[in-house]
C-alpha cells in the first residue's frame, strides 16, 4: 500500500506544496487526499483525529501515521535522493521547534496564500495519484 497523505484542499498554500510534491516524486510513491474526502473521514477516525482538524499535513501508512513537522521529514526521507539531506531537520532541530514552527505557518496559510472554496482539480496524469 502507497502512503496517503491527507492536506487542506482549499488552502492555496497546501495545494502549491501538494503540487511540488508530486512534481519531484517521479517514482509516485505518494498518492493524496483533501481532508473533506471519505478516505481522509476514515483515516482520520483510524488514528483518533477529529474530522475538523485541518491544521497539518498526515502522512499515512498503513496503521500508523505522522503530523506536522513528523510527516514533512518523513515525506521527504522517503523522497531519498538531495530530499532526503533536508530530513536531517529531525537531528539539527527538536521537535518541539519544529512542530511550533509548523503552527505558527498552520495558523496563518491563509494570510499567506487565499483560500479555495473547493479541492483542486487535477490534471489528467495527476488523476490516479489522489484517492
Amino acid at each position: 500500500m502507497k502512503s496517503i497523505i491527507i492536506f487542506d484542499g482549499e488552502c492555496n498554500f497546501c495545494n502549491f506544496y501538494i503540487n511540488k510534491l508530486i512534481s519531484v516524486d517521479k517514482d509516485s510513491k505518494f498518492l493524496f487526499t483533501p481532508y473533506n474526502s471519505e478516505k481522509a473521514k476514515e483515516l482520520l477516525d483510524r488514528y483518533n483525529i477529529p474530522s475538523t482538524y485541518r491544521e497539518s499535513f498526515i502522512l499515512s501508512d498503513d496503521e500508523k501515521h505522522f503530523e506536522k513537522s513528523g510527516a514533512v521529514i518523513e515525506i521527504l526521507r522517503r523522497l531519498g535522493s538531495y530530499w532526503k539531506i533536508l530530513g536531517l531537520m529531525s537531528i539539527v532541530i527538536p521537535r518541539f521547534l519544529r512542530d511550533m514552527i509548523y503552527d505558527i505557518v498552520a495558523r496563518n496559510r491563509y494570510k499567506i496564500s487565499e483560500r479555495y472554496n473547493t479541492c483542486i482539480i487535477p490534471t489528467p496524469d495527476m488523476i490516479s495519484r489522489f484517492v
